[in-house]
């Protein structure tokens, strides 16, 4: 099993030390002990430690929190600030480099070990939900179908680059505005507008279809779509929005305008074929038969 790396930044070389002897008594790595901020974003960068614990007050032009900053943002690797100082300016200053934890001076050893297994934990969960996060938004931006995703209010959340072709609305745009101004879908036929389901109203609503519709984009075009809304729960079976995927399915119309139009007509002269002359024949015959 691979020890964790750990560095210490602490411009007290006693503590830092005591610290490191103590560290080492749980099977912790100490990769490197630093005595400046400068010097704690230089070992960083050189040692890739999985956790670095960093004193706030330290000697030179550069805090532990100015450090710990450009650690998260370069590094992403997660702190946890020592310090004596626990008063609240402090505190709200450290909170801006989004710590894994605080250890007040002078600690014990098991508030110490417990600190930092928390933080690794917790960092390692964050990093598997930021790579979920990753995949997912890849997905949906690869995706040949429009998603767009709405609150419990139905208005809109997300907007993948698709939908954002199909809508004439930028994501950015369309944030916040109700999904019927930004997806105006209507039946083909009648031209009626299509009736979003009231996703509060019906808690155990089914899956819904959109077909034979049309969609007004932003620019006033009228353009063929299907697809499906589904309701968004979370992990407490709680309805959380909705999301719609939406197809232009103007190329599959026109093919299948192409494909029907070449199967009734003659290639070379453009008139129906005998095939579809007969069958319309009869169809008149039938029909004039019917009506003597």
């Amino acid at each position: 099993m691979l020890r964790e790396k750990l560095l210490i930044v602490e411009d007290e070389k006693i503590i830092a030390l005591d610290l490191q002897k103590r560290l080492e008594k749980f099977d912790y790595q100490i990769v490197g002990l630093a005595t400046t901020g400068q010097l704690a974003i230089e070992l960083t960068e050189k040692l890739s430690p999985d956790i670095i614990l960093m004193d706030i007050m330290l000697s030179g032009d550069m805090d532990g929190i100015d450090a710990a900053k450009i650690i998260g943002k370069q590094y992403q690797i997660p702190v946890i600030f020592l310090t004596a100082y626990a008063d609240e300016r402090t505190l709200e200053r450290a909170k801006e480099a989004e710590p894994f934890g605080y250890i007040l001076k002078p600690f014990k050893e098991k508030e110490l070990n417990t600190t930092i297994d928390i933080a690794l934990y917790k960092h390692k969960i964050d990093r598997k939900l930021k790579m979920q996060e990753r995949w997912s938004s890849a997905i949906l931006h690869s995706i040949g179908d429009g998603i767009i995703a709405t609150d419990c209010d139905r208005n809109i959340t997300f907007m993948n680059p698709v939908a954002e072709i199909i809508t004439g609305w930028s994501e950015k745009d369309a944030a916040g505005h109700p999904l019927q101004e930004v997806v105006p879908v209507y039946a083909e036929k009648t031209l009626e507008p299509f009736a979003f389901p009231d996703i509060n109203a019906d808690q155990d609503a089914a899956q819904t279809t959109i077909k034979d519709s049309i969609l007004k984009n932003r620019e006033g075009a009228a353009i063929p779509v299907e697809g499906s809304i589904s309701i968004i729960r979370d992990r407490d079976n709680r309805i959380d929005g909705q999301v719609i995927a939406l197809r232009d399915i103007s190329e599959k119309l026109q093919l299948s305008e192409s494909i029907n139009y070449q199967a009734s007509h003659d290639a070379l002269t453009g008139l129906i074929n005998r095939t579809t002359f007969s069958f319309t024949l009869t169809e008149l015959i039938e029909s004039a038969q019917a009506e003597l």
